[in-house]
């Protein structure tokens, strides 16, 4: 699971490069994915999520990459719009399962979410099929 999120922040990462190589401003691959990765982090511990951290990794941004604030928080803001894209498609991607097939949750998620060709369903379908393992088969009062 590690690898995959290695995985996962290196290509993120490699966006953010792509997309300040395309403002102007190169920065190399290894440093983008660092910045990339701290970005993420200020995301998460900042208050109110996505809009806390935006300003502090817009800094970050613009720090490592010797660029204007304003181009840091555009490459950012870009990168962030760019997230969000794939989340839609796989959000109409489910509901559209769901209306086709009906709406029978128990046998419909797990096979809505193995037909997904993402790594969210994917650990999702890895997470559903170890659940029965983890729960116990009988409560016993306590």
């Amino acid at each position: 699971m590690v690898g995959l999120v290695v995985l996962w922040q290196s290509a993120w990462g490699l966006c953010l490069h792509t997309v300040l190589r395309a403002l102007g401003t190169p920065i190399s691959r290894a440093r983008a994915i660092l910045v990339f990765v701290a970005a993420t982090f200020a995301n998460q511990v900042t208050p109110f999520g996505q809009a806390g951290g935006e300003p502090i990794s817009a800094l970050l941004v613009s720090e490592a990459a010797d660029t204007e604030y304003e181009d840091g928080l555009a490459a950012i803001a870009s990168v962030d719009t760019l997230h969000f894209f794939p989340s839609i498609g796989m959000a109409i991607t489910g509901f559209a399962l769901f209306v086709v097939r009906g709406f029978d949750l128990r046998y419909r998620a797990v096979w809505a979410a193995s037909r997904q060709r993402s790594f969210s369903g994917l650990s999702l379908r890895l997470g559903l099929r170890r659940l029965p393992r983890r729960l116990p088969s009988s409560s016993t009062g306590g």
